[in-house]
């Protein structure tokens, strides 16, 4: 009997440390897995990124040449909409271009003949805090008051002699932002969204266009007022169970997200731990 006992006694000292060991091998071999797949959809949320910024910036861009036109110089608003509507001809994703006075009161839309009575939009706040800073400004997602319909303007102030003359607006398509989605070709069930900074959606994978303006899944919304970015499990829109990995721009201010089912998230879990 107590060759027994000692026997079992002795095997127990050798299993249990064994069996410890296994427990935090495999534990570890689990964080490992879920880090990298994590790390695979942090460079394809990245990647997003760094191509909505290109796409803004570029915008941007254009409008800072458009503003140095000399007609805005001597107030010759017919050939500065001349200038105007070549500019718009080579952006094939933008609605409109537009040039607003200090009072906010548009002085020409490309969307209307010159001329035609145009509303004021000095009361938006991108357009005040162009006039406030004279430094460009990419808006959220919004109703155009021309347009009628979902759009995002980037604004450029035109300066001369260190001194706000007008505000120049170009008016982009949602449809541009969902083909920057588009062709990240993200796996069939995962969704990119892109938000603005009222945490609204400019852009979705899943039924494209038909989610601009809609707000962003509350748990989103969460997380982005604790953190610019993280990883979390939360809903979609849709209601399904998902962990989702956000990061927000600090050049637009605005965040990418991907939504991932949490049943490819954990079946990584559960293979790495089987």
């Amino acid at each position: 009997m107590k060759l027994r006992s000692h026997l079992l006694a002795l095997s127990l000292g050798t299993l249990v440390p064994m069996i410890l060991f296994a427990l935090v091998a495999a534990a570890l071999f689990v964080d490992r897995e879920r880090k990298t797949f994590e790390r695979g959809a942090r460079e394809r949320m990245h990647a997003i990124l760094a191509a909505v910024d290109t796409e803004l910036r570029s915008a941007m861009g254009a409008l800072h040449v458009l503003a140095t036109s000399r007609h805005l110089d001597t107030g010759d608003l017919a050939s500065f909409y001349a200038d105007a509507t070549q500019v718009l001809r080579s952006q094939p994703d933008w609605v409109t271009i537009n040039l607003a006075a200090l009072s906010g009161q548009q002085l020409l839309n490309l969307a209307r003949p010159l001329g035609a009575a145009l509303p004021n939009i000095g009361s938006l706040p991108s357009f005040e805090q162009a006039l406030r800073t004279g430094q460009p400004v990419i808006d959220d997602i919004l109703l155009g008051p021309v347009t009628g319909q979902y759009d995002v303007a980037v604004r450029v102030p035109v300066v001369r002699q260190g001194v706000v003359k007008f505000v120049l607006s170009g008016v982009l398509k949602p449809d541009a932002i969902d083909r920057l989605l588009a062709a990240q070709r993200l796996p069939p069930d995962w969704v990119g969204i892109v938000m603005d900074r009222r945490h609204r959606i400019v852009a979705r994978t899943l039924t494209p266009g038909l989610a601009a303006g809609q707000l962003a899944p509350e748990s989103a919304r969460a997380a982005l007022a604790s953190a610019p970015e993280g990883w979390y499990r939360g809903r979609s829109l849709e209601g399904r169970a998902v962990y989702t990995l956000y990061v927000r721009s600090p050049f637009s201010g605005w965040t990418v997200a991907m939504f991932v089912p949490a049943e490819a998230v954990e079946a990584v879990e559960r293979r790495a731990l089987a």
